[in-house]
């Protein structure tokens, strides 16, 4: 489709590498998270109804799973495997995914948490899908080494993604699934969320502080009253609207 070709190194690096159809995904989730959580935050201000079928509200993780799942079958199908169809499906899975993750809160603990303090993780989980559709688009790959001819730099490559990765897989058992996908793309941040402490309510936390209360305590203190904890918090608010007071629980408060 070449959509962006006036956009100055689109036709080089997305269209001839082969990552169109990855990019139209990548915009189109971002979109619609955007406009997912505009219309959610108009509505929760000016008290708009939400749609419902039959008397039970329809959250929009509905049709973002209908329209995922419709475009991931259609892409093992021959209708998905020329283009234009192709980027049309990416646009379409993008979409769906994003109005999915947007109430992964919702679907973790099975009831509404949109608008309290759980339903950061859906924040979250929006910001890891960004950040792993960024390194699928990233254009360095030590697989292009050539193999023959630079073993030495290959094998050093690989090292240092197996030290890079591992970082990142502590980051993510220390309760910074954030931290932990921004480290797999820029690097050193994984490192740094590795020698940090762990969140206190985190896997990491349970398995190594139990036994040394002085440290979870101060786990606590940064990440409930401390400048990292509200810092976090903030950055959430900004993305996705602060949470209620009250937390809602029943139909007639549900997220839009």
């Amino acid at each position: 489709m070449n959509v962006f070709r006036p956009v100055p190194g689109y036709e080089t690096h997305i269209y001839d590498g082969g990552k169109e159809a990855l990019f139209l995904l990548f915009v189109s989730f971002l979109l619609a998270f955007a406009f997912a959580r505009l219309y959610t935050r108009q509505a929760r201000i000016r008290g708009w109804g939400s749609a419902s079928i039959g008397g039970v509200h329809l959250h929009h993780a509905v049709p973002g799973l209908v329209v995922a799942l419709a475009a991931g079958l259609l892409a093992f199908t021959p209708w998905g495997t020329g283009s234009p169809p192709r980027e049309v499906l990416a646009i379409a899975f993008g979409a769906g995914a994003a109005l999915v993750l947007d109430e992964w809160a919702l679907i973790f603990h099975l009831e509404d948490v949109y608008w309290s303090n759980e339903g950061r993780s859906s924040v979250d989980a929006v910001i890891i899908g960004t950040v792993l559709a960024g390194i699928l688009l990233h254009t360095a790959s030590p697989f292009g080494i050539d193999e023959s001819e630079y073993q030495q730099s290959r094998t050093l490559v690989f090292a240092l993604l197996a030290v890079h990765y591992l970082y990142a897989l502590v980051c993510f058992f220390k309760g910074k699934p954030v931290v932990g996908a921004v480290g797999l793309l820029v690097p050193f941040v994984g490192l740094f969320g590795a020698i940090r402490l762990a969140k206190p309510d985190s896997p990491w936390s349970r398995w190594r502080y139990a036994k040394r209360p002085r440290k979870l305590e101060r786990a606590r203190h940064r990440y409930e009253s401390g400048w990292q904890g509200r810092l976090e918090r903030k950055v959430a608010d900004v993305i996705g609207g602060a949470p209620s007071a009250e937390p809602s629980r029943n139909a007639e408060r549900m997220s839009p």
